[in-house]
């Protein structure tokens, strides 16, 4: 067990650093607890696989995320025409055998049982909801369909002399000129993490970075859309010119209200392009250690943690 609140940064661990790719959840765990961030990306240790005798919010996140992955892979030519999405809605059962199927998988079961019974007709919600939104968005915008660039797919850039990887739940293109990121999410969502322009952009990069914000308040969406549209930017055979526009699918307001579309703002780009750059400095600094978090936060940030143990907390 580590008795000290530090581990020195050696060579050899800057080095794991820059030969690796790094990804939004690497930097997300940084930027929480650089000591976490050593044992995971640094050492490459990992927490004991549970096997869950019941669905929890990981297992529920990924049956949705196939779900619709299989539902718009079936799609011509990644063209989703409303015709398309009536047609998908209105089919429950195709929908619930999908949801079953992925559920079936991801648990390692042969049986869906008790409360998970429930659970899969929430996820049903989940996705019939999301194609109802998306008509509704054609039906906003006077379209008759909208267009798939991608879908479950990784894509890397390089940065400020370091490399990056993100996989992306959803590309699309609803009207010429603009390229949506789609991301679905089972967590919590903030206003900082959608609602960003010119008046906020940079108190919310700052917070993002700044260690003093409890995590209950960090808008790490915002951070993850981020790095998203960073890489969207150094792959100009995708991105085409086109302008990002964010936009996130949060089951916990999925069946309230309609998804939020933000424009990446340029100032909150900006400053985030050289808030990362300063970050990713210190590092590969040696003279910095990896500390563990400081525990004036009224989070439970070390309870979840899969180093609590090795780390003496």
């Amino acid at each position: 067990v580590a008795s000290d609140e530090s581990v020195p940064k050696t060579a050899a661990d800057i080095d794991v650093i820059r030969g690796r790719e790094l990804s939004a959840t690497a930097l997300q765990q940084y930027l929480s607890c650089s000591m976490q961030f050593y044992y995971s990306f640094v050492k490459g240790l990992r927490g004991e696989e549970e096997i869950s005798e019941s669905m929890d919010a990981g297992i529920i996140g990924n049956v949705y995320h196939k779900v619709m992955q299989k539902l718009y892979s079936g799609a011509s030519d990644g063209r989703i025409t409303a015709a398309y999405l009536k047609t998908l809605k209105d089919d429950a059962g195709k929908i619930a055998s999908l949801v079953e199927a992925q559920t079936r998988e991801e648990m390692k079961s042969d049986e869906i049982t008790g409360r998970d019974i429930v659970f899969c007709t929430m996820i049903c919600k989940y996705v019939a909801k999301t194609l109802e939104h998306d008509l509704g968005f054609l039906k906003d915008k006077h379209l008759d369909h909208f267009d798939i660039v991608s879908l479950e797919r990784k894509y890397r850039a390089l940065f400020h002399g370091f490399r990056f990887k993100g996989t992306l739940d959803r590309l699309d293109t609803f009207i010429p000129g603009s390229l949506r990121v789609v991301d679905y999410k089972t967590g919590k969502v903030l206003d900082d993490d959608v609602h960003i322009d010119d008046a906020n952009a940079l108190k919310i990069a700052e917070k993002i970075f700044d260690p003093g914000t409890a995590s209950s308040q960090w808008p790490k969406i915002a951070l993850q859309f981020f790095i998203y549209d960073m890489i969207l930017r150094d792959n100009p055979d995708v991105l085409e010119g086109r302008k990002i526009v964010n936009c996130v699918y949060s089951t916990r307001s999925l069946l309230k209200e309609r998804p939020v579309e933000s424009a990446c703002n340029d100032s909150f780009f900006s400053r985030m392009e050289e808030m990362l750059a300063a970050c990713l400095d210190e590092m590969t600094d040696p003279s910095v250690p990896f500390t563990r978090r400081e525990q004036k936060f009224n989070d439970r940030t070390c309870e979840f943690c899969d180093f609590k143990t090795i780390c003496g907390r």
